[in-house]
């Protein structure tokens, strides 16, 4: 019994002793315990010590690229993720995480090395899933795999939301937010809305800026009173092709702009064409323009 005893308090000595050594903690509410320590502490249990988790049920981290373990793991401690995984497990364990140690989590698997995998299943559905993740599939509108992971699936490259992604009459996934950067980047292009879905070639209707495209017009000496007159200059629109050709010569071949139109009226949240933010609405000015995007592919 005396023996009973001494083994008991020994044993609670020792778990207390590694309760107070950050380098064995598993206290996931204390801010000092390293981001190491917890990986080897407490997600090993799951996702295993190098991340290469051996159950079906727990995903595989080595390897991760770091942005998507912080999108994760920042997911589950706000809630915005609604999976059975998320509300069931994950929002408890990682509600307490510091951005530091989220950080550190991302760092530590991302340094691990993912074991192989060998590739199983029939050769068709092998050749069809290599497919998808290298072009998507057109008819039902996904896009592929590629198109963020990179070619080789070790990339992580938020370009776009889903719903945004185009698939052009060829095939082609076409993210529309790039292309629409590049062509702001000119001071005389205030507002750019690609159409590219289910389209021949890639088109955008632009909005010029009225204020620099008028003191470059007013520098030339062309008059103008309206923004209307000032869009249906000439010299207007031909400098803005040589914008749009600048805005080319940055982007993918399939990517490049082709044809444009002017807008002759810049879009107003009254008219329900941008958000109180100022954001595009597609769909808005996709059933508002029909007929100038229509009269493009002609």
């Amino acid at each position: 019994m005396h023996f009973a005893r001494l083994s008991i308090v020994a044993l609670a000595i020792a778990v207390l002793a590694g309760c107070g050594n950050l380098e064995r903690s598993r206290d996931l509410g204390n801010p000092n315990v390293s981001a190491t320590t917890l990986a080897q502490q407490v997600c090993s249990n799951c996702h295993g010590l190098t991340g290469n988790a051996v159950s079906p049920n727990f995903p595989r981290l080595a390897g991760q690229v770091e942005p998507y373990v912080v999108a994760q793991l920042n997911g589950f401690k706000s809630h915005n993720r609604q999976d059975p995984a998320g509300f069931e497990y994950m929002w408890g364990l990682s509600r307490h995480l510091t951005d530091d140690q989220i950080k550190g989590l991302a760092a530590y698997y991302a340094a691990q090395q993912p074991a192989k995998q060998p590739i199983e299943g029939a050769p068709e559905r092998v050749g069809a899933g290599k497919a998808i993740f290298e072009n998507g599939l057109s008819a039902k509108n996904v896009p592929a795999c590629s198109t963020c992971h990179g070619p080789e699936g070790r990339e992580l490259r938020i370009v776009d939301r889903k719903k945004d992604i185009m698939i052009t009459a060829g095939g082609k996934n076409i993210t529309p937010s790039e292309i629409e950067n590049a062509l702001r980047i000119s001071p005389f292009i205030k507002e750019a809305i690609v159409i590219a879905d289910r389209r021949r070639f890639v088109s955008a209707l632009l909005q010029i800026d009225f204020e620099s495209v008028g003191n470059w017009a007013e520098a030339k000496g062309l008059a103008y009173t309206t923004f209307k007159s000032l869009v249906d200059q000439e010299s207007v629109r031909a400098m803005i092709e040589d914008e749009v050709a600048r805005a080319n010569a940055q982007l993918a071949q399939v990517q490049q702009v082709r044809k444009f139109h002017l807008l002759v009226k810049e879009l107003d949240h009254d008219d329900g064409e941008v958000t109180a933010t100022m954001k595009v609405r597609r769909k808005t000015i996709a059933q508002k323009y029909a007929d100038v995007i229509e009269a493009i592919y002609v």
